[in-house]
């Protein structure tokens, strides 16, 4: 599996609320404050499946429309969510983030014998509605920071979900990051949030 994407986002509330405290450092939020927020993602999602490699008690036993070499898809979606940071202690903040998304597939399957179901320029020329899915994402962020020095943990979430008529299938994947750092220099009128 190979995945890579690129996320765009909007705050409704960026004059209060701040999403790098959580998650970049480079401000600190001292009151606990939310936002609505609205996104944009692109992602590629490349999935190998060398079915004929199979042992032959399995190949024996799975659908024709199983054996396939490759599935590429490219992932567009527009999400809706909310996102919250809470104050919990002097200098130590706790984010939930939370964001549905509605995206539209198109993908390019290589059969087992080489031949493609349909041509990227198939998928260009006709709008499915069957290529409508649901995606969601989630965040959690837990970061010290006293201006001087920070340290934290995030994890995100992801789940993407291909359906087909042959097949479907369900992609969830996450990180998680755990930091130490000092902040130089830091200007003044970005200290506070």
């Amino acid at each position: 599996v190979h995945s890579k994407g690129v996320t765009l986002y909007y705050l409704f509330n960026h004059r209060h609320f701040s999403h790098p405290a959580a998650y970049a450092q480079s401000t600190v939020q001292r009151k606990s404050c939310g936002s609505f927020k609205l996104g944009f993602s692109y992602s590629y999602h490349r999935i190998n499946f060398a079915s004929s490699t199979l042992p032959q008690p399995i190949l024996n036993k799975i659908s024709d429309d199983m054996r396939f070499d490759r599935v590429k898809y490219s992932d567009y979606a527009v999400s809706f969510g909310y996102t919250y940071n809470w104050v919990a202690a002097r200098n130590f903040l706790i984010n939930i983030s939370l964001s549905p998304a509605l995206n539209y597939i198109h993908s390019h399957i290589k059969l087992e014998d080489g031949q493609s179901d349909v041509t990227p320029w198939d998928n260009i020329k006709r709008f499915n509605f069957h290529n409508l899915n649901f995606d969601f994402v989630g965040r959690l962020g837990m970061v010290y920071n006293n201006n001087k020095y920070f340290a934290g943990v995030s994890v995100v979430a992801h789940s993407f979900n291909y359906n087909k008529d042959k097949f479907s299938l369900n992609q969830s994947f996450g990180s998680v990051n755990v930091y130490v750092g000092f902040n130089f220099k830091k200007r003044k009128e970005f200290l506070n949030y």
